[in-house]
């Protein structure tokens, strides 16, 4: 369950990132982004500044620096709260990204190195309960990984590495 909503997240982050770089034209902002550059509406010189836009009911706010996605990276809920808060560097995710339930409570965090799942991540229950903690190495689980029930009693620890179960210790 907890590696199927990574990989959703992970597909929706790759979606925005994919349909960043199509070649398009930004209803909104008019901005041209070509070869995952995004430059001034009319011209070929590269956008600086805080991109906004809207995909259906979700809203986009990201910073860009000579063309390329640099600095904050949010995506909002209809609600405005934000559903999706980190850092890009050279159009890639890196850094700590934070995933929030449409409540404003945490739902997961963790690190990207070069766009991969890179170091501690951890996911919590709507009512900020611990559901689960462990580590990434280049995009692979590799670690101990805990699961807890919404109460914070400990009902799984398997050892994982490079994505492959090892172990899972009897509770």
């Amino acid at each position: 369950m907890i590696k199927a909503t990574l990989f959703s997240l992970l597909i929706f982050l790759f979606v925005i990132n994919l349909s960043s770089c199509s070649d398009s034209v930004r209803k909104k902002n008019q901005n041209i982004n070509i070869d995952s550059i995004i430059y001034k509406p009319g011209t070929n010189e590269p956008f600086n500044g805080t991109w906004k836009g809207e995909t259906d009911s979700i809203k986009l706010e990201f910073d860009v620096v000579n063309g390329k996605k640099e600095g904050n990276f949010r995506v909002y809920y209809p609600n405005r709260k934000i559903q999706i808060s980190g850092k890009m560097k050279n159009n890639r995710n890196t850094g700590e990204w934070k995933y929030f339930y449409e409540n404003g409570n945490l739902e997961s965090s963790g690190f990207f190195v070069n766009d991969v799942p890179d170091g501690k991540w951890l996911w919590y229950y709507s009512d900020k309960t611990l559901k689960q903690v462990g580590y990434y190495r280049s995009g692979k689980r590799d670690s101990l990984w805990k699961t807890y029930d919404s109460t914070g009693v400990l009902i799984d620890s398997t050892i994982i590495k490079n994505d492959t179960t090892v172990q899972k210790s009897p509770l």
